[in-house]
């Protein structure tokens, strides 16, 4: 019976088990994540997975993103189709992310303008209204260049900009790569003005651009050939953004005429569940859900196998109560040799009496050295005293198998 109750408790840890490991991915189900790597250039690629505005389209010919054709005041947006988590608008809790792409600029190196962008903005970005593709230029696509160079409302965004033209009063160079808040206007940059290595050089480019949820650090490093350009600043994304944002790229031409290409892109996102601390605020019934999920199957396995194992225990010391009382109803002088009736290879018999009714008994007695033979052959004895009496065997009233202590080998 140990065994049995051995293997019912065992089987309920297995299934506690498996529902723990059951309800570690739940709770992994609350981590967003966002990854995807886009190579415009593989044959298979499709489009589908990108929304377009303005003259931005996707070039098959070439297999390339072009954000602008090769004519003035172009301006053209790509951007991912869905809305990607930024922050958590319940626990505030913030993502870190990671993009990578490759793109080209070419341009005539006598009359450059104006460059291209990588932005997080409102999901979905505002249309290009045609007064701003008429205009073009200066603010890269990003906003309308109609509300100067301050972004508020839905046209807030956060940039990285390639910024390929000269505005007198707010850009340090030609060719240069800041980071915009709401604002045209870089608020950290750096010039990309080594000769043969500029943003129109006409040579593939790439940039990594990370921010940790932790040092609040946007960072982005552009790599032109073997020369590498860095700029970074501090910024908590959601004082300037909101929860959900677009993603993509953006460019625009103004009397100069310049292509903006995008050959590759990867970007991968995580926003983490809430880390519990003890001043935080109570969980709202998002954040339980996977304790939810998880509570009422564990209490009611633990419940299940509490009384299971409570009832075979009830049953094993009922028994062994009876089996002292029944006990106690045999008399054997202690097993005196002279009481022995026969022996065999696994037990002995001894001669003994019912002490309530003084009718006579046989007691066998197991051997220290019996083996698991021996225990079979007493079931089988058992069986067959179990079958019609025969004249030549005893009168068998009753059995009764108790774990006395077992004769010495």
């Amino acid at each position: 019976m140990a065994a049995a109750v051995s293997f019912s408790y065992q089987t309920g840890v297995h299934n506690l088990f498996m529902l723990l490991c059951c309800s570690s991915s739940i709770w992994s189900l609350a981590t967003s994540s966002i990854s995807f790597t886009s190579n415009f250039s593989h044959p298979d690629y499709d489009a589908r997975d990108l929304s377009f505005q303005g003259d931005a389209y996707y070039e098959a010919h070439s297999r390339m993103i072009q954000l602008t054709p090769s004519i003035g005041n172009s301006v053209g947006r790509a951007f991912l189709a869905t809305p990607v988590p930024l922050w958590d608008a319940v626990t505030g809790e913030l993502a870190r992310f990671t993009t990578s792409f490759t793109f080209q600029i070419k341009a005539n190196k006598a009359n450059t303008g104006d460059g291209l962008a990588f932005f997080l903005g409102h999901y979905p970005p505002a249309s290009i209204p045609r007064s701003e593709r008429e205009m073009g230029g200066g603010n890269l696509g990003l906003f309308d260049k109609s509300v100067g160079t301050v972004a508020t409302g839905d046209d807030r965004v956060v940039a990285d900009e390639f910024d390929t033209y000269l505005n007198d009063g707010f850009d340090a160079s030609g060719s240069h790569m800041g980071i915009d808040i709401n604002s045209i206007v870089s608020r950290a940059y750096t010039n990309a003005i080594v000769p043969g290595r500029d943003l129109t050089s006409g040579l593939p480019m790439t940039c990594n651009i990370t921010y940790g949820n932790d040092t609040k650090i946007l960072a982005a490093l552009l790599q032109i050939g073997d020369t590498t350009y860095r700029v970074n600043t501090t910024i908590d994304l959601r004082q300037f953004l909101p929860n959900l944002v677009a993603i993509g790229f953006s460019g625009a031409t103004g009397v100069a005429v310049e292509l903006h290409q995008i050959v590759s892109w990867s970007f991968e996102s995580t926003l983490d569940p809430p880390r519990e601390s003890p001043g935080s605020r109570p969980p709202t019934p998002k954040t339980l859900l996977p304790v939810e999920i998880i509570t009422g199957p564990v209490i009611g396995v633990i419940a299940i196998v509490c009384i299971f194992v409570g009832v075979r225990r009830w049953q094993l010391f009922a028994r062994k109560k009876r089996y002292k009382a029944l006990a106690r109803g045999l008399a054997t002088n202690e097993f005196a040799e002279e009481n022995k009736l026969g022996q065999g290879g696994f037990a002995c018999v001894y001669k003994g009496q019912l002490v309530s009714t003084s009718r006579p008994a046989a007691i066998k007695r197991f051997k220290q050295t019996s083996s698991g033979k021996g225990r079979k052959a007493f079931e089988d004895e058992l069986k067959m005293a179990s079958r019609p009496r025969h004249r030549n065997r005893p009168c068998r009233i009753d059995r009764l198998v108790l774990r006395l202590p077992e004769e010495p080998g």
